[in-house]
């Protein structure tokens, strides 16, 4: 599929922040160095992103921020740790999605401040599942919510 005028204008305007990006995916992932991090081309992300707005919320919760233990076990309940997924953040859309080789590389340890968007996306490598975090602070106590879509 050929570049859009617009999605072109998404790609040059995002490699201003496509610095602050890595060292995002790089706190909330495994993958430290920057040859370790696959992005997808801002044309395949948008692919994924038409295909992700047909999938159906199916489970919703709301955990303690730092009740990891929690978020680990729900997420490993909902996808299977040998297949690949999509990470995305509010700077894919103009940086590109980036492949994880299973969701063993995402830090479910991740801090409040790594990713200061507050919403991260775990797309299965089908296209079939996915998982919504949205951590925020409420009444000075940080929650995330956990969305699971299929």
């Amino acid at each position: 599929m050929e570049e859009t005028l617009e999605q072109k204008k998404r790609r040059l305007f995002g490699k201003q922040y496509l610095t602050k990006y890595i060292d995002v995916v790089k706190k909330i992932t495994t993958q430290q160095e920057n040859n370790e991090i696959r992005l997808l081309s801002i044309t395949e992300t948008d692919k994924l992103i038409v295909k992700e707005n047909t999938l159906k919320l199916i489970f919703s919760t709301k955990i303690l921020f730092n009740n990891k233990l929690d978020l680990k076990k729900i997420i490993l309940e909902k996808v299977n740790t040998n297949d690949k997924i999509y990470l995305f953040t509010s700077l894919s859309q103009h940086c590109g999605a980036v492949v994880l080789e299973s969701i063993t590389e995402f830090n479910f340890n991740f801090n409040f401040g790594d990713d200061p968007s507050g919403i991260i996306s775990l797309l299965s490598f089908k296209v079939d599942k996915k998982i919504l975090l949205d951590f925020y602070e409420e009444e000075g106590i940080k929650y995330i919510e956990i969305e699971y879509y299929h």
